[in-house]
């Protein structure tokens, strides 16, 4: 089976994994007929135990103070920005500069003006697996952010969580975010590929 051999290779170090969140769209049909609540990889006997989440909210619409329908992760009219976490710094797959400090600079920068990285919607994780640690996340409204990107645990192997597909389009229409996309999405894939990155300097040397 596909999945069987592909996770022998990722737990063995030999093949990097990107899996991009299934967002169901509320009340849609799983493979028994009843509505899906939560993206069907989570139960999968081979590949949910490589992702690195353990528990989300079930996607499923809900009555609002005001009359709306809420589905947890789903934003409405206004995307919502993302935020560096700590390990996310520093880790290769992340930072946008091999310097710590001006990576953190940078995406500070990717959130601000007219043109930010912005998502309307991301996959509702409360608790990843131990081991795993969240490299980005998505604002909320209120409380901690959603884990957006996540590094699965390092017995794992080689294991990235993206927990959204749109950045909207405000962010492709200006060319410094774009370059910072594609720093992005360069440095996660060669990271999932093995290569080898310079260490970080350390936060004491002023970068």
């Amino acid at each position: 089976d596909f999945l069987d051999v592909l996770a022998r290779r990722v737990r063995a170090g030999k093949t990097g994994l990107l899996y991009q969140a299934h967002f169901p769209f509320p009340g849609s049909p799983g493979p028994d007929g009843k509505p899906l609540t939560r993206s069907p990889a989570l139960d999968h006997p081979v590949l949910g135990e490589l992702l690195p989440v353990l528990e989300s909210e079930l996607i499923a619409g809900r009555p609002g103070e005001q009359g709306q329908t809420i589905v947890p992760g789903v934003f409405g009219a206004k995307p919502h920005n993302f935020t560096l976490q700590t390990a996310g710094v520093e880790h290769a797959a992340t930072r946008l500069v091999r310097w710590p400090r001006w990576s953190r600079v940078h995406w500070e920068e990717m959130s601000k003006g007219k043109h930010a990285f912005s998502t309307p919607f991301v996959y509702p994780v409360t608790q990843v697996r131990p081991g795993s640690r969240v490299l980005f996340g998505v604002d909320k409204d209120e409380g901690d952010p959603w884990p957006a990107l996540i590094e699965g645990a390092p017995d794992k192997g080689r294991v990235l969580w993206l927990g959204m597909r749109d950045l909207g389009w405000d962010a492709h229409y200006d060319s410094v975010q774009r370059d910072r996309l594609y720093a992005l999405r360069h440095n996660q894939l060669a990271w999932l590929a093995g290569a080898t990155f310079p260490e970080a300097p350390t936060a004491d040397d002023g970068n």
